[in-house]
């Protein structure tokens, strides 16, 4: 990739509050260092994730000082305008389930911007000795973030994030920004999910992903007495639970509950028109039927990650049970390992059973 030029003078600049030409990449508190990358709404479509695998719109990316990109907003008179997100638990659906939502009219839909793993991961970090953000500044790049994620091509148009799944911390602050926000929190269950995340591609991820992430959250929500899961069955139902726990929370919250849904992926799989007909008309953005029918035709039979590559709900399933299969006695230990520690940790109480396996397609939710 070229090194990101910082601009003298760039007409773009100028239109930054207005339009989402210009994507915050990332930014770097530490050199109060912004990047910025050139982007159209085909490439905002076209990218699977924001992150180095972003389909850029230009060549160069642009270097901007922070204190410079906030100035750019103070003078600017946009309002803030709610975000949408949808939360998940990983390898649910939901990249899927954001092409489909990026497709429609109405959407502007991002996947994984990489500045909320670093506000994520700094969250976890603030009040620690020697740690360089405090609270309040901590808050001003959580909300410089959302406005610049809140920009659509159009006025009307409304932005749909879809956050990594380990930035599940940052939710009730997203969701309670203007309280205007609403989410769709997509999950699988346990005994569905630990096969599908110990496949032999993806268990390295998995381990990785436990100890850097979630070990830290594991032991402040258990206390020191509990033994610290260390299984690759064991570590994957550890994170489990800590996500069914971030969901539950914001399903419980009084500021939050109404402005949440939760969705089984196999309910989005088995009856996707319905659902997404649902999701649009809970983000304020109502679709014809031709219109769901003809982007479902053309997404659901695709791998969403890597599109081109055939892969639909059968081939899901039938990777499923191949899963089921290889990774049994490490599936059956996670799955005991979460029951115990169900029983014994207050914080993950009732999850197992509050995150069921889709049974059939839910009554219509009443409008928030």
């Amino acid at each position: 990739m070229a090194e990101p030029e910082t601009p003298r003078s760039d007409p773009r600049l100028e239109r930054l509050t207005l339009t989402p030409e210009l994507f915050l990449k990332d930014f770097n508190p530490d050199r109060d260092l912004a990047i910025l990358s050139p982007m159209t709404e085909a490439s905002y479509r076209q990218s699977v994730f924001m992150d180095d695998r972003l389909v850029r719109g230009g060549a160069r990316d642009l270097a901007l000082s922070l204190n410079a990109l906030g100035q750019v907003w103070q003078r600017s008179s946009s309002p803030a305008r709610a975000v949408h997100y949808i939360g998940h638990m990983g390898h649910c659906g939901s990249t899927l389930l954001s092409r489909l939502l990026g497709e429609l009219s109405g959407f502007h839909c991002l996947r994984e911007p990489p500045v909320l793993v670093g506000l994520s991961r700094s969250l976890r970090r603030i009040d620690t000795p020697g740690f360089p953000l405090d609270g309040y500044r901590w808050g001003q790049l959580l909300e410089l973030a959302a406005l610049m994620m809140q920009r659509t091509w159009r006025p009307d148009d409304v932005a749909v994030v879809k956050p990594t799944s380990a930035v599940g911390n940052l939710l009730p602050a997203l969701m309670n920004r203007t309280g205007n926000e609403r989410g769709v929190l997509l999950y699988v269950h346990l005994e569905d999910w630990l096969p599908l995340m110990l496949r032999p591609e993806v268990r390295r991820e998995t381990r990785l992903f436990a100890r850097d992430f979630r070990l830290a959250d594991f032991r402040e929500a258990a206390g020191a007495t509990l033994e610290t899961p260390d299984s690759p069955g064991a570590l994957a139902a550890m994170t489990w639970l800590l996500q069914a726990g971030e969901f539950a929370r914001l399903l419980r919250h009084p500021q939050t509950a109404s402005r949440v849904r939760l969705l089984h992926l196999d309910t989005l799989l088995e009856h996707p028109l319905a659902i997404l007909a649902r999701l649009c008309d809970w983000f304020g953005k109502p679709q014809t039927e031709d219109r769901l029918e003809a982007v479902c035709a053309r997404l659901l039979g695709a791998d969403a990650k890597r599109p081109g590559q055939a892969y639909g709900p059968q081939a899901r399933r039938a990777d499923l049970e191949r899963a089921r299969l290889e990774s049994a006695a490490e599936v059956e230990a996670g799955i005991a390992w979460a029951h115990r520690t169900a029983g014994q940790v207050e914080a993950f109480a009732g999850l197992i059973e509050a995150f069921p396996a889709a049974t059939a397609l839910p009554a219509p939710a009443p409008a928030a």
